[in-house]
């Protein structure tokens, strides 16, 4: 599987299909919740070209005022951030946001197929909104 990609380089990444439909949905809630202080956390393949690819992919989606160096953290130790004041992860693996509350961090499992949340797939929007609500 990752010999593909690796195969592929950068391109497995900047070539990627379009954004999930709810994509701009969340970046616009997360938004308002907090301003423009979010970031994207994402964990890199062991491919050292998933960072320049996922990077142009975020910028060729979120646009070119999308600020790679104060947004764009690539990391596959994410609960390191828990302890940033009123930081919430949202992340769809189960094991990541486990992680991040182990670390006294908030997190919130974003629903999809292959987690525990998949029984909320269909409005995953929906349940994060809702989730967010609570943390306060």
């Amino acid at each position: 599987f990752w010999e593909r990609i690796h195969q592929q380089g950068e391109s497995f990444w900047t070539d990627l299909v379009e954004p999930l439909p709810w994509m701009q949905e969340v970046v616009s809630l997360v938004t308002d919740l907090v301003g423009e202080d979010w970031c994207v956390v994402t964990s890199p393949s062991r491919c050292p070209t998933s960072y320049s690819g996922k990077a142009k992919w975020l910028r060729k989606f979120l646009g070119s005022g999308f600020d790679l160096n104060r947004r764009y953290l690539p990391t596959g130790r994410k609960e390191l951030f828990a302890y940033v004041p009123g930081a919430v992860l949202i992340d769809d693996s189960d094991a990541n946001v486990n992680r991040f509350r182990r670390a006294a961090g908030r997190a919130i499992v974003f629903p999809r197929h292959n987690n525990s949340l998949y029984a909320l797939k269909a409005d995953p929007v929906e349940y994060v909104c809702s989730q967010l609500v609570e943390i306060g």
